[in-house]
């Protein structure tokens, strides 16, 4: 599936680069990423995922989804 459908139904601020890439998988977990996911950003019980974007676009994650912007040197997915 495409980026594009998935968020066709969420309101959203701000989109950086491509859309139209293929999402492979979907997870709140860094540890979890491979390549081809969508990471989702967001605060748990104990962690912020926001500290785990970068790790996760080490490891291949295609899109984030998170609730604020990165913070400022957080590389995004190409």
């Amino acid at each position: 599936m495409q980026l594009r459908p998935l968020l066709d139904n969420l309101q959203y601020t701000l989109a950086q680069g491509s859309l139209d890439v293929d999402i492979l998988d979907i997870t709140d977990d860094s540890r979890q990423v491979r390549p081809g996911c969508l990471f989702i950003a967001r605060a748990g019980h104990a962690n912020d995922g926001q500290k785990y974007i970068g790790d996760a676009i080490a490891q291949g994650a295609v899109a984030i989804l998170a609730t604020t912007s990165p913070a400022v040197g957080v590389a995004t997915p190409q």
